[in-house]
């Protein structure tokens, strides 16, 4: 078996100890045992716990990165809605693969950015900024396009309010301290109020929350397949 499957295989028995025990609980030595590997041999891969954690969540933010890619190419969907698709991927990922943990994440992430080696922070930090200018570009798309009339003040000020959609998974817990994660449903309302106050060409239009669901979720399936 190569470095990069190996790599790989640890990152998924990893995730299974975290489903099973949760982020805060489970020991980065046991990731060995599962493996039946040598600690010697794990510690080729990651220094420590935190190692692996951040190395989980650039695994997600490269799968956002990729999905985002996509969405921005969809013919069935308006201007309107990829925006809110790309908002809502993150946490449909997150969701998805850490829904139980939102909390240990919340509280364990300074820690984790903390300790863990400067090249799996550096790694991280670089796909949260193409991710970051990716969703960039669901704005700046629509304008030059016209389908997007607001004024670049309107559309900076609706930008803000959902800026937390922007951060990446890391960087949005570290800043945000929060006791429990919004549901999905609760995310597609926020974001469809504020995305709603802009002068989009489409209007009047029926943004549908199962379709945007429906997108992610078949892109993700078609990811893993």
């Amino acid at each position: 078996m190569n470095k990069l499957k190996r790599e790989q295989m640890l990152l998924e028995i990893a995730q299974q100890l975290i489903t099973e025990q949760g982020m805060l609980s489970f020991k980065f030595t046991d990731i060995a045992k599962q493996a039946q590997i040598a600690r010697a041999t794990l510690y080729q891969h990651f220094h420590n716990k935190e190692d692996v954690l951040l190395s989980l969540y650039s695994k997600d933010a490269a799968i956002c990165l990729q999905l985002l890619l996509q969405i921005q190419v969809l013919p069935t969907l308006t201007s309107h809605e990829k925006l809110l698709s790309a908002l809502l991927l993150q946490l449909v990922i997150s969701n998805q693969r850490y829904s139980k943990l939102s909390n240990d994440w919340v509280n364990a992430s300074p820690l984790i950015y903390q300790f863990a080696q400067v090249e799996r922070k550096q790694q991280f930090e670089l796909l949260v900024h193409q991710v970051w200018l990716q969703h960039h570009e669901f704005w700046l798309q629509p304008i030059l396009a016209g389908q997007l009339f607001s004024s670049r003040a309107e559309v900076e000020t609706v930008r803000h309010k959902v800026m937390p959609y922007h951060r990446g998974l890391l960087c949005q817990t570290t800043m945000t301290k929060v006791t429990s994660p919004p549901s999905l449903r609760d995310s597609f309302e926020h974001l469809l109020h504020y995305t709603g106050l802009l002068k989009w060409r489409q209007v009047p239009h029926r943004v549908d929350y199962g379709l945007i669901l429906q997108t992610i979720d078949g892109l993700l399936k078609a990811y893993r397949d």
